[in-house]
């Protein structure tokens, strides 16, 4: 390339292979994503030994649980304003070491509202570091593994969330429960260290915010270390990529309001199944005539489906249009679904079919959330993220919720099951309108 010569961000990332640099972001944002995982599911493997020794009524810590929630969805929200204003990197490092402290303090809660409050402290950390997480992987690795890049450094949550118990269970057999959350506040702090000295920025949001170019220049040779000072170009990209103003109002502006909308939909009641199936899966199936063991059996596999369904669907949404991947394999869920509740008792086949819905239903979210992220410009990347993550909050919060109402007014456990395919069939419809508003979107811009 010849020195001085100009060329567009984009272009030069869907030319480039996966370098070891690229791997690097990619590894640290999947640490991060892990952290994330271990400090939002630790808190309901300790509750049982907290209520114990606090004496704390199930009432109380269902508010402590809420309390995490509604702080994921203030996280989501705030980190990314941070991220499209100030950069990736230091709202994921904000994020994270915000979690770390929050979660070292934690340890010396001698009350619920002390652990209340630090519940919805840990909570805005842990909301904030997954949408700028996916963000900076993916404005920072070649476009053509990008989405099957994205959605297995999102894998890591669910990584971190089974080595919780793991976790909990070895430390709480020699220690008190502070030990876990000292545990989890410290490898936080270890893992924002590492940030701090090997994480890069996003390339993309240097190269929108015009930063200098002997900055965009170091950070470019880490994703191409062929390149040098030399010969490197000048690299620019669109106006829409550079203006950032007034973010959460550019997601309905310019033909994005229909895209935005189907965005929120899905999020919404995508997360609502996925919630509801891990907070009630096991107790329907006891419901339904399996035992403990069984219905624990079927529930892992379900998770099982997740790392399976992951790189399955990230490999056809990079060879085939990914919102009709995710829309066909939302709607197959449905009638994976459906089988959950008419199945016969065979383990082994209800182990088969929540496999695969696994991987249609949460799988399917994880690619989702990648195919989101390219949906708007560098600009307003994060806040669209967050915004979409945040109604996604609330869907998780009202499935589970919704369920326990039906349940305590005596619906069977088959008909709740079938009552989540609309749900779960809203998400897929919205996701096939996505195509076709998006392919209008980008028509528009080209004719622009």
């Amino acid at each position: 390339m010849k020195y001085g010569a100009t060329i567009d961000i984009q272009d030069f990332l869907s030319k480039q292979s996966f370098s070891k640099g690229q791997f690097m972001i990619a590894f640290l944002c999947a640490m991060a994503a892990m952290i994330d995982g271990f400090d939002t599911k630790v808190i309901s493997f300790v509750a049982p030994l907290l209520s114990a020794e606090m004496k704390i009524a199930r009432l109380d810590m269902g508010i402590v649980f809420s309390a995490g929630v509604f702080g994921m969805l203030i996280g989501s929200i705030l980190a990314a304003f941070i991220s499209d204003r100030f950069g990736r990197r230091p709202a994921l490092l904000a994020c994270m070491l915000l979690t770390s402290a929050s979660m070292l303090l934690t340890a010396f809660a001698s009350s619920v509202q002390e652990l209340l409050i630090m519940r919805l402290i840990t909570g805005i950390g842990i909301g904030g570091t997954l949408p700028v997480a996916v963000a900076l992987t993916s404005e920072s690795v070649a476009t053509k593994v990008r989405v099957t890049t994205v959605m297995l450094m999102y894998c890591f949550f669910s990584v971190g969330g089974a080595a919780s118990a793991v976790v909990t269970e070895q430390l709480t057999a020699h220690f008190r429960w502070p030990a876990v959350f000292v545990f989890g506040g410290v490898v936080t702090a270890l893992v924002a260290c590492a940030m701090a000295v090997y994480l890069s920025e996003s390339i993309q949001f240097m190269v929108a915010k015009e930063k200098p170019r002997r900055d965009v220049l170091k950070t470019i040779m880490r994703i191409s270390p062929s390149l040098t000072e030399h010969d490197t170009p000048i690299f620019t990209t669109s106006l829409k990529e550079k203006d950032g103003k007034q973010p959460v109002k550019k997601l309905f502006t310019e033909g994005r309001a229909p895209i935005t909308v189907l965005l929120w939909t899905t999020f919404a009641f995508g997360y609502l199944v996925i919630y509801f199936m891990l907070s009630w899966l096991p107790s329907l199936l006891l419901a339904r005539g399996l035992n403990l063991h069984q219905s624990f059996v079927v529930a892992v596999a379900f998770q099982f489906g997740t790392p399976i369904g992951s790189f399955l669907l990230g490999r056809l949404m990079d060879r085939f249009e990914p919102a009709l991947v995710l829309g066909t394999a939302f709607v197959t869920a449905c009638l994976f679904i459906y089988l959950i509740s008419v199945s016969p008792g065979s383990i082994a086949l209800l182990c088969l079919i929540a496999l695969v819905a696994g991987a249609c239903i949460v799988a399917g979210m994880i690619g989702f959330v990648a195919i989101a992220a390219g949906l708007y410009p560098t600009a307003i990347r994060s806040t669209g993220l967050g915004w979409g993550l945040a109604m996604g909050r609330i869907g998780g919060i009202v499935g589970p919720t919704v369920a326990g109402l039906l349940l305590s007014i005596n619906v069977s456990a088959e008909n709740v099951f079938r009552l989540a395919i609309v749900p779960q069939l809203i998400a897929g419809i919205a996701t096939f309108a996505l195509f076709y508003f998006s392919r209008r979107l980008k028509k528009r811009e080209l004719n622009s």
